[in-house]
């Protein structure tokens, strides 16, 4: 009997540490997209008021963040090609 009440207790846990890093993870994603969503609308502002160099600009900077983070993902698909020696 008392092992099953160390499972409830294990499995309660591991649910309360599944929660805490999912919120964590949620709270690092939350001013990426904030920023994304930002530099999306300057893009949008732009373009309604006639600025092309500003929409030139914020293109450009909206394809940096699109390569960085095609890059950080694949170094984490790719963790052996990083310099690891075998």
């Amino acid at each position: 009997m008392a092992g099953n009440a160390e499972n409830g207790i294990e499995r309660h846990g591991r649910r309360w540490r599944i929660a805490a890093w999912g919120t964590a993870a949620l709270l690092l994603l939350l001013p990426l997209v904030a920023t994304a969503l930002a530099q999306a609308l300057v893009a949008v502002i732009a373009l309604v008021a006639g600025m092309g160099h500003i929409l030139v600009a914020t293109a450009f900077f909206g394809a940096l963040w699109l390569a960085s983070a095609w890059l950080f993902r694949r170094a984490t698909l790719e963790p052996a090609a990083a310099g690891a020696v075998p």
